[in-house]
């Protein structure tokens, strides 16, 4: 099975929410949970996660919690970007959930070469991985 790490907020916004319901869905290994500092926070909610707030991401943070994963998901942002070398360097695979109202151009659910230009170049980028290949091996559930 594939094991996650969940980057998370833990408040009531719409990202907290989506957060919150790709937990319970996904099952992550490990969450990190970040707190924007303007709505309330629940971390309750992830008590049965191995799951910790995060104010900085140093190599601390990064061998916790990319130790022993297969992917990296997060909505929306990363919040700090080196996370994503660091995942690379380790052989993580990322998962960016992007919001729709963030892309320019519509989207369909899940992007292919034959539906997405840019992922014609695949072939150039070895470290590129197509999401639904991803998502074949995560535990997924339709409500």
């Amino acid at each position: 099975m594939t094991k996650i790490s969940l980057i998370a907020r833990y408040d009531n916004s719409g990202l907290g929410n989506l957060s919150w319901e790709l937990a319970r869905h996904l099952k992550p290994s490990k969450v990190a949970l970040i707190q924007n500092h303007k709505y309330q926070t629940f971390p309750e909610r992830y008590a049965d996660f191995d799951a910790r707030k995060v104010e900085v991401f140093d190599s601390v943070f990064y061998n916790w919690f990319l130790s022993d994963i297969d992917v990296l998901w997060t909505t929306e942002t990363f919040y700090n970007w080196q996370i994503i070398k660091e995942a690379r360097k380790r052989g993580v695979k990322t998962i960016l959930y992007t919001m729709y109202e963030m892309t320019q151009e519509k989207m369909p659910l899940m992007p292919s070469r034959k539906t997405t230009s840019h992922f014609r170049h695949q072939q150039s980028h070895p470290r590129s991985i197509f999401v639904e290949k991803v998502l074949s091996g995560l535990p997924l559930q339709v409500v």
